[in-house]
C-alpha cells in the first residue's frame, strides 16, 4: 500500500479453513449405485465431465433411476435457457439456500466444465471425471463450500474419479487434455488432499518438467504421451509467434 509518497509492505495473519477430502477411483458402471446409497437419506451431488455428449449420456442413465431429481447444464444451451437454470441453480445450491429453504431435499446436477470456476455451487458429493490435477481441484472447490447440515452418509467431503479404468481413460477426456497430464494426474492421485496445503505441491508436481514415476508396463506408453505434450506445446508456442507483435 501507499502512504501517498512512499510504498509500504505489512504482514497480515488470518485464519484459513482448510478442507479434507477423501479421494476414490469410481468405474462408470458404478456411479448409480454409488449414489443411491450416498443420496439414501437425501443430499446433493456434482457430476462434472468432460464433454457436452458424455454430460448428456450420464444424465440420461441417471434418470432411470433418479427421475427429476437429475438435472443438466452444460454449454450449448440456448443463452436464455442456460441463464435462467443457472439463476435455478445458484438459488438452489448456493450460501444461502438452506436458510432460505431452496436447498433440495435430494438432488443430482450433471455439468461439465462451466463449475470448475466462479461457481458458487455447494455439493455434498462430487463426482468428476479424470482431468489435469489443476482443473481437478478447482472442481473440488465446488464440494462443502459452506458450512451447513449434510445427511450423516455425507459428513465427510468425498471426491469420485471417473472416466479412467485399467485400459486407459474415456476419449473424450484424452482429446480435450491430451494423456500425459491425465497420466500424471492418476499417479499423483492420493487417498486424501487437504485443500488448500496441498494444492501448489500437488499441482507442481503434475506439471513437472521430468513428468512423474509410472509402473514398469505403463512407460512406453508414457514416453510416447510425454512425447505427444511436447509437440503439442511446441506448436502452440510456433502458432502464437505468428500473431506476436514484432520487437521494435
Amino acid at each position: 500500500f501507499t502512504d501517498g509518497s512512499n510504498i509500504q509492505q505489512k504482514k497480515i495473519s488470518g485464519h484459513q479453513s482448510r478442507l479434507e477430502v477423501a479421494l476414490k477411483a469410481l468405474p462408470d458402471e458404478q456411479i448409480a449405485l454409488v449414489l443411491e446409497d450416498l443420496l439414501s437419506e437425501g443430499g446433493c451431488a456434482g457430476i462434472i465431465v468432460n464433454t457436452v455428449k458424455r454430460a448428456q449420456s450420464v444424465a440420461r442413465t441417471l434418470r432411470q433411476s433418479f427421475g427429476d431429481d437429475v438435472q443438466l447444464l452444460h454449454s450449448r444451451f440456448i443463452a436464455m435457457d442456460r441463464a435462467q437454470k443457472e439463476k435455478e441453480l445458484f438459488a438452489s445450491l448456493g450460501a444461502d439456500s438452506e436458510w432460505e429453504g431452496k436447498r433440495p431435499e435430494r438432488c443430482i446436477l450433471v455439468g461439465t466444465q462451466i463449475f470448475e470456476q466462479s461457481c458458487d455451487l455447494d455439493f455434498d458429493v462430487l463426482i468428476s471425471d479424470i482431468c489435469p490435477m489443476d482443473l481437478l481441484i478447482q472442481r473440488i472447490g465446488r464440494l462443502h463450500r459452506h458450512k451447513r447440515r449434510r445427511p450423516s452418509k455425507l459428513l465427510q467431503a468425498q471426491c469420485f474419479i471417473s472416466g479412467m479404468s485399467d485400459s486407459g481413460f474415456d476419449r473424450g477426456a484424452e482429446l480435450v487434455y491430451g494423456k500425459y497430464l491425465l497420466m500424471n494426474t492418476r499417479a499423483l492421485l492420493p487417498p486424501q488432499i487437504t485443500l488448500p496445503d496441498d494444492i501448489s505441491r500437488l499441482v507442481q508436481e503434475a506439471y513437472h518438467s521430468e513428468g512423474v514415476s509410472v509402473p514398469l508396463a505403463l512407460q512406453e506408453e508414457y514416453k510416447e504421451a510425454k512425447n505427444k505434450h511436447e509437440q503439442r506445446i511446441d506448436k502452440k508456442i510456433n502458432k502464437a509467434r505468428d500473431f506476436q507483435i514484432s520487437d521494435p
